[in-house]
């Protein structure tokens, strides 16, 4: 059963009454509820939880329709005057009454959910560019993922600085890379083991220039079928 909104916002606001602010160190995990504000200690951020209304819903309890968006909480982040704020959140929301996250620092964000961790902070950009201010190259790279057309020169070699010790990572980078840069010589990359990534890439090539001089490229592997599929393209 849907509640109507006028119920939602009597739960909203009876929470606000006794909304709190919370101190919290780097990593420190903490729950909140709307109203609630948590402040990162001896910084000036802080993250402020609110509650958005949503959309109204066309057939309560039976269809939404198209484009509906629930009543759902919201982060609102607060550098104050730190122009160098580079503050990430791991968060975990299961309703409109309560969540629970924690402030991390890109080091700290290495050691724990990474994808999210830079996922969200990319969420908070407005250009492509604000993710070549992150120091680490797991961290540009997943920034980089919302903004899958930026192909700027200095980020071209940003696969090759990836850690090998987490699980094909490189592996997709190549990949994605050659799409991003419209360059084959990223399927080049992939190293004697990796013969399936190469002949994947190959064929993304061959599909993405209309070109079927890259199939040659494809191995007679016949763990997959890259080169038939290759071949029947039109």
């Amino acid at each position: 059963m849907v509640r109507p909104l006028s119920a939602l916002f009597i739960i909203f606001f009876s929470t606000m009454t006794f909304s709190e602010t919370h101190i919290v160190s780097i990593s420190q995990e903490v729950n909140f509820k709307p109203g609630d504000v948590i402040k990162l200690k001896n910084t000036p951020f802080s993250i402020t939880i609110g509650l958005d209304k949503g959309t109204i819903c066309a057939v309560p309890g039976k269809n939404c329709g198209s484009g509906y968006i629930p009543p759902h909480l919201t982060l609102k982040r607060d550098c104050g005057n730190d122009k160098n704020c580079q503050y990430f959140i791991i968060d975990s929301i299961n309703n409109i009454k309560e969540g629970k996250l924690s402030i991390e620092t890109e080091d700290t964000c290495l050691n724990k959910n990474f994808e999210i961790c830079f996922n969200n902070y990319s969420r908070t950009l407005h250009s492509d560019e604000d993710c070549s201010t992150l120091k680490t190259a797991v961290g540009k790279y997943h920034c980089l993922k919302r903004f899958n057309s930026s192909n700027r020169p200095e980020n071209k070699n940003l696969c090759d600085q990836l850690p090998d010790s987490i699980y094909a990572l490189k592996w997709n980078c190549y990949y994605e890379f050659a799409i991003r840069y419209k360059d084959s010589s990223f399927c080049e990359k992939y190293s004697k083991e990796e013969l399936s990534g190469k002949d994947r890439c190959y064929l993304k090539m061959a599909e993405l220039f209309n070109d079927k001089k890259f199939c040659s490229k494809i191995s007679d592997s016949k763990e997959h079928n890259y080169r038939e599929q290759c071949s029947e393209l039109k």
